[in-house]
């Protein structure tokens, strides 16, 4: 039985995705999965455990990637137009999750996959009625039930090593890491510098600044303001320094990120901030506290918003420490 899963978009979605991978063998004990995605999955994909094949495709390359494969069950998670025109080649006996019409509309490939897809168009049921979590979410649209299957990644076997010099100037035992940034796909998706800044100014024990790359200018106009003898900045370049710079952690404290999910993969404690992201399809796994911006317009996904000040500027710096306290103790959601 070989199964097509299909999951191109960022790196968190991609990452949560596979806690799939235990449904799809309870469902098909024989399954022989790969695993189509961009290339920048692929240093994610590979740290993930019982997975299988890995495909890669570049934009307008996901037919020839699989061309010369045979499948028997599809399984689209991903609403890019090269994903939906997958399950329009006729090449597979079963199908689930995403499709799309020929008028454009996109439509589920299976009854079980309803709710899945009306989440993509359906407003009030996405930002309002919708309790259940992706996990949930993408279980049911293979016609599974969800038993609380985690995803996980494995850290490279220099981990340590990794961790050691990047946590150098962090002295520990306990070690609380503020990734400062998330994806601009949509508004306002990090914490506020000003919050960051307040926050800092009271700090919790151990805490430290988190960023990538795509961080470093946030990180530089914070670090006008903050003294780094006692929060210091931690900058990292690449995905297996992240995860084992959040592995040495108590806990981590960010918006709705890889961060985050790494965070959850790891095992690691998270407070995660919400304000245009639905806060009800994450699962922390018993492991963290949800903090949601008070705005009654949120979660909206908008690409843009002029609102000021914005919604995730209204999580205050002592909501924030609160919940650490609490994940740093041992409280459980």
């Amino acid at each position: 039985m070989n199964v097509l899963l299909v999951k191109l978009g960022a790196l968190g979605d991609v990452l949560r995705t596979t806690c799939l991978i235990p449904g799809i063998r309870r469902k098909w004990p024989s399954a022989k999965i790969t695993f189509l995605s961009r290339p920048a999955s692929l240093p994610l994909l590979c740290r993930i455990p019982d997975l299988g094949e890995t495909v890669t495709a570049t934009d307008g390359q996901c037919r020839s990637a699989v061309r010369d494969r045979a499948f028997d069950v599809l399984v689209n998670l991903d609403e890019d137009r090269e994903a939906t025109d997958l399950a329009e080649t006729g090449r597979f006996g079963t199908m689930y999750g995403i499709g799309r019409e020929p008028g454009g509309k996109l439509r589920a490939l299976a009854p079980e996959s309803e709710r899945l897809v009306r989440l993509t168009w359906d407003d009030r049921l996405k930002f309002h009625e919708n309790q259940r979590s992706y996990p949930a979410l993408i279980y049911e649209a293979i016609g599974a039930v969800w038993e609380g299957d985690p995803y996980r990644y494995v850290p490279p076997p220099d981990a340590e090593l990794r961790r050691a010099r990047l946590l150098s100037n962090v002295p520990g035992p306990r070690r609380v890491g503020l990734f400062v940034g998330a994806s601009e796909r949509y508004a306002n998706k990090f914490w506020s510098e000003a919050e960051i800044l307040e926050f800092c100014r009271a700090p919790v024990p151990g805490l430290f600044l988190l960023g990538g790359p795509s961080e470093n200018a946030r990180m530089a106009r914070l670090g006008e303001h903050i003294d780094g003898s006692r929060v210091p900045s931690v900058r990292v370049d690449h995905l297996d320094d992240l995860a084992a710079v959040i592995g040495g952690c108590s806990a981590l404290i960010s918006g709705d990120t890889l961060a985050m999910h790494l965070a959850t993969a790891l095992g690691i404690p998270s407070v995660t901030l919400f304000g245009p992201t639905s806060s009800s399809e994450i699962f922390l796994y018993g492991r963290g506290r949800k903090i949601i911006s008070p705005y009654a317009c949120g979660p909206c996904y908008l690409r843009t918003c002029d609102i000021r000040p914005s919604c995730m500027s209204a999580i205050s710096a002592d909501r924030v420490r609160s919940a650490v306290r609490d994940v740093t103790g041992g409280l459980r959601d």
